[in-house]
């Protein structure tokens, strides 16, 4: 997956909350806590990246939403990102 160089300022939470509304976005979410190694790919090594599922860029906190606007061909632009704050829609 490509995503677009530098994420733009995330949208007010309410306009966020509008756009996944709409459809076709996709939203990526990092998991809670976890043990250190679970359900990581084979050869996995915390000290190299590479060998890590990585999100090209992108190192969100715990819990927390990127919502990613899709062009094709794998390329993706952050719309924006989500605390874990801000999981309860108004």
């Amino acid at each position: 997956m490509l995503l677009a160089a530098g994420a733009p300022p995330a949208f007010a939470n309410d306009a966020l909350w509008a756009l996944l509304a709409a459809g076709g976005q996709v939203v990526l979410m990092r998991h809670a806590s976890t043990v250190s190694g679970v359900g990581a790919p084979p050869g996995f090594d915390l000290r190299d990246c590479a060998t890590q599922r990585n999100l090209r860029g992108i190192a969100p906190a715990p819990r927390e939403m990127v919502v990613l606007t899709p062009h094709g061909a794998g390329r993706f632009t952050v719309a924006g990102r989500l605390s874990p704050a801000a999981f309860t829609p108004r």
